[in-house]
């Protein structure tokens, strides 16, 4: 192990080389290193110098690389070598960029809606259903111990105390009186020391952390209970109720967490399985079917009368369709205030004279109201069109002018048709686009969740695809990374070959990196799609500069003039060409 002179940090451990430190805990120390040979990174955990001598500690180590080694999932940090060097004892493991839940949820999200809290936390059962079967507990399931990558995936790390079910080894295991774990996630058969902890403990302890997404804060406050006093609650008292933190907790997850977290392991859902099923059952809740209402019986054949009673039915009819007409185009209805406000695009504000609160108004007075449904329906026709043509534009001209209408437009067609997947998609897009779009102060953190949800809801939507590679090639975002950025629009260009953007993106890259054959080739197949862009043509024309290729260049600026219409970019094209001529 190399020492850096200037500091403690190592600059070299097992022939990777060290860029940073990545943390500290009790037991170890935490490098992101790079294979100078391949360019991997690598996160290497170095168990502490002064531990290395205990013999328990030693073994608590390697069993950690023993239970790494046995599972291969998505959802779980992976190992890659394991190595004693001396004293010191090593575990090289996948290097993870991005943050801990714990941090996410209390720095960036606070409380996460049901939704989004189930498309994360169905990663980490399914990584718990997959380390069960193969044996293992993990005993230490908490939030800073569950990484969120990038692109919006779950892995868990930290198997320091996970235990091989039936493994009578001598590894490092519980004895009865024995403590493990982080107290305010621990199940109870874990607070009272017990030896036979199984898997129901985990699932436990993952109800405990569902309920911290959910309310966005740990159930106990270790700040002001003791330990003592903590440890107590989780024996004899339920959790706090989610619905008095956030009550937004619909009484379905409020119902599933309870179970998570009962107190008698068989009382729990016996599997990552089952409760799996019990958060899909809520998302997607079985509905009584109605019963038919049986025809009424044919009429008997009409006589004179009848025929006018029926012509006379006939004429209220038509009174009445008049007069709702009269009432909704002419008069200062319901459905008038409705389409009045659409018309003067009062979605959300003034208040008291929009969209949305005539319609909640409506509901408090009339919740039974067919007037509801009819505003449903209108604000879908009239909104549908208009959100679907900014969308539009922003794929055919990349222009996103008065985007901040749009994100209204979707966020009140959501509001009122939240079962639309099509249209909860695009409200998440709309949203993101718009934090996008900032020049300062933007938190990628978010947009980044919701161009990720857009493409849950709605697959391989090319604009949210290209979204995603967005954020990895803006060099003020946490997540810039050029050769994922490549990679997501590579998938933008295998989904829709058609979309100009991705390579003319793909060219900025490569122009920064000075490869301009790749440049020069990204450039070209943009103008085949995009045949009277002047931003493309000047860009080809720079790069054609940098190949000294000096007539093909002027060629590009000549063009590019054409089709400019800023007398800016215009004056900085003749100076060009100029240039270029002399």
């Amino acid at each position: 192990m190399l020492e850096n002179k200037n500091s403690k940090m190592p600059q070299e451990i097992l022939n990777y080389r060290i860029e940073r430190e990545i943390g500290e805990g009790g037991m170890s120390r935490v490098y992101k290193g790079i294979d100078p040979k391949t360019g991997q990174q690598v996160a290497i955990k170095e168990l502490l110098p002064h531990l290395s001598r205990h013999d328990e500690v030693r073994q608590r180590f390697r069993r950690e690389a023993q239970v790494m080694a046995i599972l291969n999932h998505p959802h779980i940090v992976r190992l890659i070598r394991y190595e004693e060097v001396g004293d010191n004892l090593y575990l090289v493991q996948e290097y993870v960029d991005g943050m801990n839940l714990a941090r996410y949820v209390g720095e960036h999200r606070g409380a996460l809606p049901e939704a989004d809290a189930i498309r994360l936390f169905r990663q980490i059962l399914e990584a718990l259903a997959y380390a069960h079967e193969a044996g293992v507990v993990h005993r230490d399931i908490k939030p800073s111990n569950i990484l969120l990558t990038p692109t919006g995936d779950v892995k868990i790390l930290d198997f320091g105390i996970a235990r091989i079910v039936g493994d009578e080894s001598g590894g490092f295991r519980t004895k009865t009186g024995t403590r493990i774990g982080t107290v305010v996630y621990m199940s109870p058969e874990q607070v009272n020391a017990k030896a036979d902890i199984d898997h129901r403990s985990d699932i436990y302890s993952a109800g405990v952390l569902l309920h911290h997404m959910l309310t966005g804060r740990a159930p106990y406050d270790m700040g002001t209970d003791s330990e003592f006093e903590v440890q107590m609650k989780i024996v004899k008292e339920p959790l706090p109720r989610m619905l008095e933190i956030n009550p937004g907790v619909s009484e379905q997850m409020q119902r599933i967490v309870d179970k998570a977290t009962a107190k008698g392991r068989d009382a729990r859902y016996q599997s990552c399985g089952a409760f799996l099923q019990a958060l899909y059952e809520q998302r997607n809740p079985v509905v009584d079917p109605i019963t038919p209402v049986p025809p009424p019986p044919p009429l008997p054949n009409p006589s004179f009368t009848k025929i006018a009673i029926i012509l006379l039915m006939g004429l209220c009819g038509l009174l009445a369709v008049y007069y709702s007409y009269t009432n909704f185009y002419m008069g200062d209805g319901f459905l008038n205030k409705i389409d009045k406000a659409i018309n003067e695009k009062k979605y959300y504000s003034p208040p008291n004279e929009n969209v949305w609160d005539y319609l909640n108004e409506k509901r408090n007075e009339q919740p039974e109201s067919p007037e509801i449904l009819t505003a449903i329906k209108l604000i879908e026709k009239k909104l549908l069109p208009v959100g679907d043509e900014a969308i539009n534009r922003l794929y055919l001209k990349s222009d996103d002018t008065g985007w901040d209408e749009t994100v209204n437009v979707f966020k009140l067609l959501h509001e009122v048709i939240p079962d639309d997947n099509d249209i909860y998609a695009k409200t998440e897009f709309s949203q993101a686009h718009q934090i996008i779009k900032r020049k300062s102060g933007v938190n990628y953190y978010v947009a980044f969740d919701k161009y990720k949800k857009a493409l849950e809801l709605k697959p391989d939507w090319v604009l949210a695809l290209n979204g995603i590679a967005k954020i990895y090639i803006r060099k003020d975002s946490p997540f810039y990374d050029k050769e994922q950025a490549l990679f997501w629009y590579g998938k933008v260009c295998a989904v829709d070959q058609n979309f100009p953007w991705a390579y003319t993106n793909i060219a900025a890259i490569y122009m920064e990196d000075e490869i301009w054959y790749k440049a020069e080739q990204s450039l070209l197949q943009a103008l085949k799609i995009k045949k009277d862009s002047p931003s493309i043509y000047t860009d080809l024309g720079k790069v054609y500069e940098q190949q000294k290729k000096y007539a093909e260049a002027l060629d590009c600026y000549r063009k590019a003039m054409g089709y400019e219409t800023d007398e800016v970019k215009i004056l900085k094209l003749q100076k060009k060409i100029s240039g270029l001529n002399i």
